[in-house]
């Protein structure tokens, strides 16, 4: 999973392979905010042991977007088309 970074120079994207262990919902409990040149995850409720960390991926991808970045679409996409 990539995230767009901003470094000193110039805008890019960055591997973050820690993120590949955060799974996607619609009705997550913890976000992803990009730094200038890292990322923090918070979560806004409490994660009990043997619980998944859900973020959004993003809030406008469509099905046909989703599909094509991340290999998945989800039923309860506000915007599921392909």
């Amino acid at each position: 999973r990539t995230f767009p970074l901003e470094g000193k120079y110039s805008k890019t994207v960055g591997l973050v392979p820690i993120a590949c262990f955060l799974n996607h919902n619609t009705n997550p409990n913890a976000f992803a905010e990009t730094k200038k040149d890292f990322i923090v995850i918070k979560v806004g409720t409490q994660v009990t042991k043997g619980s998944e960390v859900l973020v959004r991926y993003n809030e406008d991808k469509n099905n046909q977007l989703l599909l094509r970045h991340y290999g998945f679409v989800t039923a309860d996409n506000a915007n599921r088309f392909v």
